[in-house]
């Protein structure tokens, strides 16, 4: 129960984000250097839309308390990105405010679905095709 406000705050930042990119619902604020850097990932034509696509249905998900674990496993890698680019080349009040809010959401999280991730971090090589080779 206590993971509830979390879960749904990660799962709106990251679904209305996703929303706004398909349907341009709210303005966003982007500085000259964060717009550059945006533009060449938009012009390599599927990174962005695959990128957008994924944080919509993790944020859903996580609206939904549907495979909340596999939904905060794939935005781990998205939130890296955004907030590497939100500190360096979109250092604006606003942006940085969210992404810190979806760190903080995303590690209690992350501590709340350890013991679904452990299994990740087992080195068993008796159970593995490799072990076999």
């Amino acid at each position: 129960m206590l993971m509830t406000i979390p879960r749904i705050v990660l799962g709106a930042i990251f679904a209305s984000a996703a929303l706004n990119y398909f349907w341009m619902l709210f303005p966003v604020s982007i500085s000259p250097q964060a717009m550059q850097f945006a533009g060449v990932v938009i012009k390599t034509g599927y990174l962005w839309p695959l990128m957008k696509a994924i944080t919509l249905v993790a944020g859903i998900l996580l609206i939904a308390n549907r495979a909340p674990a596999f939904a905060v496993a794939l935005l781990v890698p998205v939130t890296v990105i955004i907030v590497w680019f939100q500190v360096f080349l979109n250092p604006l009040p606003i942006p940085v405010a969210t992404a810190v809010l979806a760190v903080i959401c995303e590690l209690m999280l992350l501590r709340a679905y350890a013991s679904r991730y452990a299994g990740m971090f087992i080195n068993d090589k008796l159970n593995t095709q490799e072990s076999m080779g």
